[in-house]
């Protein structure tokens, strides 16, 4: 179930104009912020590269794409934020954007 819902953001995601790229994992906490690896089956994320030439800023970006995932994640509470390691190191800002889910283990 995880990893279905997982996918259906991933695609919610990917269908924005404005991301680059994604990278997902379901049932660990694995993502670019170096947190565990430990097994959680019931949560899942997605971090996201926006294009640097794009029309609306990261914010809009993330509205939109919170606001689709909550149309479209029947059951799953999606957490999107601004998350760039690079950027928040080197100059204290973020241009990319970290969705996390959180639900049930319906399995």
């Amino acid at each position: 179930v995880t990893d279905a819902t997982v996918r259906k953001a991933d695609a919610i995601v990917r269908s924005d104009p404005d991301v680059e790229t994604v990278f997902s994992a379901s049932g660990t906490t694995l993502n670019l912020r170096g947190t565990t690896t430990s097994l959680t089956p019931h949560l899942g994320s997605l971090t996201v590269r926006l294009k640097e030439n794009r029309r609306r800023s990261t914010q809009e970006v993330i509205g939109d794409i919170q606001r689709k995932l909550g149309q479209g994640l029947v059951g799953a509470r999606a957490v999107a934020t601004p998350f760039d390691l690079v950027a928040q190191i080197i100059a204290g800002g973020n241009q990319n954007v970290e969705v996390d889910l959180f639900g049930s283990d319906l399995e």
